[in-house]
């Protein structure tokens, strides 16, 4: 199921197309893994058979295209009754700071409305999703356990 929630939306003079997609587009990959590496999280371009399962698993994903090439991105995870999670959110930094998070983010908040949304980040990101409307709820804490790597 696809469609397309807004024909266009203008930041700062540059036309972006907010596309909203259940079913992942395989096409995006190399953009996505552009947009990890733009953020500091890794060099995915070897390991797009990754990326692509987390996209092609997501319940949500949403793109911000600028010219067919992918500048933005969210993708969550959702029960669709009760949970909503938001696992990442990346904007091309070229392109920070103009609305286009903000956009990203208000479209999980409308499609998730009836249920509670939830996302961890680091502290220096916290004031953009406070203003967002997500905001640090006392006595909560992150608890993780990273994956190793095994050897065949």
């Amino acid at each position: 199921m696809e469609y397309v929630l807004s024909a266009s939306k203008y930041f700062h003079s540059t036309t972006l197309y907010i596309m909203i997609t259940v079913e992942y587009n395989h096409l995006y990959i190399n953009d996505i893994a552009e947009l990890y590496n733009d953020a500091g999280w890794g060099d995915f371009s070897a390991h797009t058979a990754e990326l692509e399962a987390r996209w092609t698993s997501s319940t949500f994903t949403a793109f911000a295209l600028q010219n067919d090439r992918v500048i933005g991105c969210i993708r969550v995870l959702s029960d669709r009754v009760s949970v909503t999670w938001i696992p990442e959110i990346l904007v091309a930094k070229a392109f920070r700071r103009q609305g286009i998070g903000r956009e990203l983010i208000e479209l999980v908040l409308q499609e998730f409305r009836h249920t509670d949304i939830y996302l961890e980040t680091f502290s220096h990101a916290a004031e953009f999703f406070e203003k967002c409307g997500l905001n640090a709820r006392a006595g909560m804490v992150v608890c993780s356990k990273k994956h190793t790597q095994t050897s065949n």
